[in-house]
């Protein structure tokens, strides 16, 4: 993200860990890439040379460098149809994981193992760990302003995921009147408030005003059983 004009508080300033961008067209004779990213709705552009430096980057057992996925629909199924199955697939693997360390049984260990990090791990491990952590529970990986020493609201929802999800289900509801997408929907959103609320605590403990880990589990547990519910309610 160091290299993506768009995001001018960060642009040649700092490097966040990586980033996934949609490519909509190109123009060689001007070395320019046109792309969509998230929660923008203009198109964006990044000449050649800086894409060549964005895509130098990798970040361990989720990025490689130089990293391209492509998207193919060899399908005549609508917009409904695919969300329906994609939907069916994430509900399958979270509340019946085929492994202990994913989806629900995955989500549960971690919140039963969260309060021993504290005295397992080193101080500066135990902070490192937070620090990545709170980075992917925004709209796109970035650090919180204040652990930047930035006094200003955060450029970026730290919702972890959950705004994303209840966004697109309620929209999908409402589009194809399907009551199930529109109530999880309102499940997935009630985990927003815990979300801002484990920002909030890893922050503080990690600027030094208070330390309230001991919270943490707890709100886990809030945005662990929306995510259930959500998932229980869809019919797919």
């Amino acid at each position: 993200m160091f290299y993506l004009p768009h995001f001018e508080k960060l642009y040649h300033k700092e490097h966040i860990p990586f980033h996934y961008e949609l490519a909509t067209g190109y123009d060689d004779a001007e070395g320019l890439l046109y792309f969509s990213d998230c929660g923008r709705e203009d198109t964006q552009v990044i000449p050649y040379d800086e894409l060549r430096l964005a895509f130098d980057c990798a970040y361990p057992d989720l990025s490689k460098p130089n990293t391209v996925w492509t998207i193919r629909m060899h399908t005549g199924r609508g917009k409904y149809e695919i969300a329906k199955e994609a939907l069916a697939r994430k509900k399958e693997l979270f509340l019946h994981p085929p492994v202990g360390f994913v989806g629900c049984r995955g989500f549960e260990k971690f919140i039963q193992e969260l309060p021993r990090w504290k005295t397992e791990l080193t101080r500066e491990d135990y902070d490192r760990q937070l620090y990545q952590m709170v980075q992917f529970l925004g709209a796109a990986p970035t650090v919180p302003n204040a652990l930047r020493g930035i006094n200003e609201p955060d450029s970026v929802a730290f919702g972890g995921g959950f705004d994303k999800a209840a966004a697109v289900l309620e929209s999908l509801g409402k589009e194809y009147h399907d009551e199930a997408m529109t109530t999880a929907a309102a499940a997935f959103r009630c985990a927003v408030p815990a979300i801002g609320q484990i920002k909030e605590t890893i922050v503080e403990y990690l600027t030094g005003r208070r330390d309230e880990t001991k919270r943490l589990p707890a709100l886990f547990s809030q945005a662990a059983d929306s995510m259930r519910a959500g998932f229980e309610a869809l019919t797919v």
